[in-house]
């Protein structure tokens, strides 16, 4: 089961067509995170599994949030699950990556020269295989990660006016490695509250 009291606030699918769940909370010690994935919607066989339910990180101390972005890769036990500190002052993420039995365990990827809550609003994977961008009110960034290390850093920031930016209300963000395309949402005015 999910928990806290936002119990399912993000949802991705993987490339296999699995679905994974996650709650939000702000006090993991004693809310725990959780993922729950879902493999199918078969009402016959539905086939729902608990990924993870724990502290992905008990050291960040108040860096210690998770649940506001959450983006999927890869499928069956290649699957990887990208999850932002939610913290207004966080400076990482928790990759989570399956065993054989699909028990999901977080590697904490530490990003210093990250702009404190970078990773709130808007997070997805980047270009090849160790890159993701980060979007929170500030500019757009994109961050290169080292899994084995458990390290990362900028290796690029776009600003939020000028050539080639990206303003200060896009979030939500989406890439699309096919097309080497990146989609964000933009908050607006009443009239036009969301535009792509």
């Amino acid at each position: 089961p999910l928990n806290g009291s936002t119990p399912m606030n993000k949802i991705d699918i993987a490339d296999d067509g699995t679905i994974y769940i996650a709650n939000y909370t702000s006090t993991p010690a004693t809310v725990p995170f959780t993922i729950v994935g879902i493999g199918s919607d078969d009402p016959v066989s539905f086939d729902k599994f608990t990924a993870y339910v724990g502290n992905p990180g008990p050291s960040l101390g108040t860096d210690n949030v998770w649940g506001r972005t959450l983006v999927v890769r890869g499928g069956a036990l290649d699957t990887q699950i990208l999850v932002g500190s939610a913290s207004s002052s966080g400076k990482t993420v928790a990759i989570f990556q399956p065993d054989v039995s699909y028990a999901f365990t977080p590697t904490i990827i530490s990003v210093p020269d990250l702009p404190a809550g970078a990773c709130r609003l808007g997070l997805s994977w980047g270009p090849g295989t160790n890159t993701f961008w980060a979007k929170s009110v500030g500019s757009l960034i994109l961050v290169e990660f080292d899994l084995s290390t458990g390290t990362g850093f900028v290796r690029n920031t776009y600003p939020q006016t000028g050539a080639r930016s990206v303003a200060d209300s896009v979030t939500g963000i989406s890439f699309d490695p096919a097309r080497n395309l990146l989609a964000g949402l933009r908050n607006g005015l009443a009239i036009r509250p969301v535009s792509v």
